[in-house]
């Protein structure tokens, strides 16, 4: 028999956010030789959570991160995705899944970024 539970926990909180944005200049090697700061833009935000956890059996929980975070200028949603195995009592091998999704990115950025990891986890 195997013993499977799901959990689920939101949020939605609020707030500001104050950017500063620098333009950098480089020189032939490529390093950052001249900072020019931007002026200062501000914006209330919403932001919006989830985090989902299922036990799929003893030693295998799969996990999900959301966040959205949105105002008038732009919206970032970031969502990560998790397998984690347990190796023994102490040690689990998880994989994960993130993508980050950003409207309106800085200029010279990509609109969506993922990224995949392998974790060795240990639990104290």
């Amino acid at each position: 028999m195997h013993f499977t539970w799901a959990a689920c926990m939101g949020r939605v909180p609020g707030g500001y956010k104050k950017l500063r944005r620098e333009e950098l200049s480089k020189n032939a090697f490529g390093a950052v030789d001249m900072r020019t700061l931007e002026p200062a833009e501000s914006d209330v935000i919403g932001t919006l959570g989830v985090n989902y956890s299922q036990a799929l059996t003893s030693t295998t929980t799969l996990t999900d991160k959301l966040l959205v975070e949105s105002g008038a200028s732009d919206t970032l949603v970031t969502n990560a995705l998790a397998l984690a195995v347990k190796i023994s009592t102490k040690l689990a091998l998880s994989v994960g899944y993130g993508i980050q999704d950003n409207t309106k990115p800085p200029a010279g950025l990509k609109k969506l970024d993922s990224l995949e990891t392998v974790n060795l986890v240990y639990a104290f």
